[in-house]
């Protein structure tokens, strides 16, 4: 199968190897222009980097091996969850470090500057999250919470104290 990629309109033919057809990501990949449930919303030039990072992220972890250490692939539905994470995601706040995990899914990290901080968010595409965030080595809170499109007040009320420390 093959589609057209979004950014260089060139004809790719790896389309149908991550298992869903490269058309649903198009709109995605086509910033500034509509996003599932926000429609006309403008991406800042922080978010689109980002964005673009995921998407290369996600084409390097999408094959079982990945890491050459038995990773399972990255799955879409990971992807599509991440993305609506970061679309909804506040633009006054530091956005964080993505990386994929072994289990197929994406985990974002933000690290206090100046303390031992940091809070793991952890998306597998299954409307849940989860999320481990250190303060201090007695100062530890860690769950799962559902996640449909909003992000939960308390993670970014957690995200305020680790960048702002």
């Amino acid at each position: 199968m093959s589609g057209v990629c979004a950014d260089c309109e060139h004809t790719v033919d790896w389309a149908g190897s991550i298992g869903h057809s490269f058309e649903s990501i198009i709109p995605y990949r086509s910033f500034n222009k509509s996003f599932p449930g926000k429609e006309s919303k403008k991406v800042d030039s922080g978010k689109e980097l980002l964005i673009s990072q995921i998407f290369t992220i996600f084409e390097n972890s999408s094959a079982a091996n990945w890491d050459d250490e038995g990773a399972d692939p990255v799955k879409f539905e990971a992807l599509q969850e991440l993305l609506t994470f970061i679309l909804n995601y506040p633009d006054y706040l530091s956005l964080p470090d993505v990386d994929p995990t072994d289990d197929g899914g994406f985990i974002l990290e933000w690290n206090a500057e100046k303390e031992n901080s940091r809070l793991n968010i952890e998306l597998k595409g299954t409307g849940e999250l989860t999320y481990a965030v250190t303060f201090s080595k007695k100062d530890y809170h860690s769950g799962i919470k559902p996640f449909k499109n909003i992000i939960p007040e308390m993670l970014l009320n957690y995200i305020k104290m680790v960048v702002s420390r």
